[in-house]
């Protein structure tokens, strides 16, 4: 339980950098917001795994 909390604090942390990022480089800025929570399978429950495909305005966000 404390993995998943230190985790989401984590993600949390990466959502703040990446929001700095976008606003001191307006190429990193597609007009869309954009948030995204990144976590590892060691603390959480199992899926299964999906293909996904994102559209372009998403992909633009970190392609910088």
């Amino acid at each position: 339980m404390e993995g998943m909390v230190t985790e989401l604090q984590l993600a949390k942390d990466n959502q703040s950098e990446f929001e700095e990022f976008q606003k001191s480089n307006a190429l990193a800025h597609p007009g869309i917001d954009l948030t995204v929570t990144v976590l590892t399978t060691g603390f959480w429950p199992s899926y299964k795994s999906l293909d996904l495909n994102l559209p372009v305005e998403m992909v633009k966000c970190g392609s910088f």
